[in-house]
């Protein structure tokens, strides 16, 4: 899911917050996590990971935190060897006396490269020259909505870049041998590139 209907706090009044990764947004591989816990009645903290939007267990992330920090990396998630989906962080601190407070963010796991389909028919690699006639290079993802952007290059050159579907890029047809390149980024940073060579040509 990319839109959720759910009220998560990510900073009380005195700055006690995970900062990165940002509420609701993408991380794959290991995650730095950066956040605040005010240093007022501080006896240790630690992060924690939860599977769902509400989870049932929680995991601990590293160490315990045994000195107050204001933005400063509180650990490293290393998210590789889960199943994509929804996660919940949470920062517990355990105050003197053994008061309990707790600061929490949702994030979507993506550790899979989006699957990108080449939607465009090069005739097999050979295409007729037509004065003014153009070509439209053009992919389709299976959740375009996860997609943060897809560029066109033809011959290492870049024709356009993309942020919104469709991905579509018009080009005026001229003789020559090309090499198509496409490549798309999704919003957790993981890649995917697609190339083609083909020759535009001319019976004259």
């Amino acid at each position: 899911p990319t839109l959720y209907d759910l009220e998560i706090p990510d900073e009380r009044d005195d700055g006690f917050s995970i900062t990165i990764p940002e509420n609701y947004s993408f991380v794959k591989g290991r995650v730095r996590i950066i956040g605040s816990i005010p240093e007022d009645g501080f006896e240790t903290a630690r992060l924690q990971f939860g599977t769902g939007l509400n989870p049932g267990s929680w995991i601990q992330i590293g160490p315990d935190i045994t000195t107050p920090s204001l933005y400063t990396r509180l650990g490293t998630w290393d998210t590789t060897d889960l199943e994509d989906g929804i996660y919940a962080l949470q920062l517990v601190l355990i105050q003197e006396r053994q008061g309990i407070e707790k600061v929490s963010s949702v994030v979507s796991v993506d550790n899979t490269p989006p699957s990108m389909i080449f939607t465009t028919d090069l005739a097999g690699g050979q295409i007729p020259f037509q004065p003014d006639d153009e070509i439209l290079f053009g992919v389709e993802f299976e959740n375009s909505s996860e997609i943060d952007q897809v560029e066109f290059y033809l011959n290492g050159d870049l024709l356009s870049s993309r942020k919104v579907a469709p991905y579509i890029v018009p080009w005026s047809l001229v003789p020559g041998e090309y090499e198509l390149q496409i490549t798309a980024q999704d919003l957790a940073g993981n890649e995917v590139e697609y190339s083609a060579l083909f020759e535009v040509f001319s019976d004259e």
